[in-house]
């Protein structure tokens, strides 16, 4: 598998983890022989580019998703599927914005993003790779996305917020106003996205907060 893997920190208000694209073209056997050297590449790229960004603070004007329905709702205010779909909508929304096509939704990116939240939360971590747990890659190969005797790419971001800070609409706000984050949900070559949600956060999960996993992805 030959890839690159891009993977930066970030922390505004809403809580960040910074933003993760792997790419690479594989046949099966290639992919699991090269796993470990990857998942050693992305940890110290993400060492070295520790403190590589800030991000504006959440809380701007709410027309900028006015048009996607549950965005501005509460966490717990609403079901996980509703806010699953507002964020979707609002990511969508700004990838039309800037001329780029609408990304679809599938489910087993959906699957690896929800198992990511669910992990993060319960071992109070808040990372691409919590101890104990696969990298990206391992991950959604867990799937039916990967692995594949084609071409990939894939993107993750992470972020969790409380109460206003949590709303669908907050979140892809802070991720726009970082560059890190807003070059993976601008980038032209990914095509579909799932998103894993889960109510609380990894500092507490009985929290009026949301924390999203989004992982995005290309295979041809």
């Amino acid at each position: 598998m030959e890839g690159r893997i891009l993977r930066r920190q970030a922390d505004p208000n809403a809580q960040l983890r910074g933003a993760r694209l792997v790419a690479g073209k594989s046949a099966i056997r290639r992919m699991l022989r090269r796993a470990v050297a990857i998942a050693a590449a992305s940890l110290l790229l993400g060492v070295l580019m520790l403190v590589a960004s800030s991000v504006a603070r959440v809380g701007v004007a709410p027309a900028k998703a006015s048009s996607c329905r549950w965005a501005h709702s509460h966490p717990r205010h609403v079901s996980r599927k509703h806010a699953r779909h507002a964020l979707v909508c609002a990511v969508n929304k700004q990838r039309r914005k800037h001329g780029l096509h609408a990304l679809s939704t599938r489910h087993s990116l959906r699957k690896a993003g929800k198992r990511h939240s669910k992990y993060m939360e319960r071992h109070h971590c808040f990372a691409h790779q919590c101890a104990g747990e696969p990298d990206l890659v391992a991950r959604v190969s867990r799937t039916s996305y990967l692995p594949c005797n084609c071409t990939w790419r894939l993107g993750e971001t992470l972020a969790w917020g409380d109460r206003g800070e949590g709303t669908p609409h907050a979140i892809v706000d802070a991720w726009m106003h970082s560059p890190e984050h807003r070059h993976i949900l601008l980038d032209r070559s990914l095509k579909q996205i799932g998103v894993g949600l889960v109510w609380g956060s990894p500092r507490n999960p009985g929290a009026n907060a949301a924390t999203y996993t989004a992982d995005l992805g290309y295979k041809h």
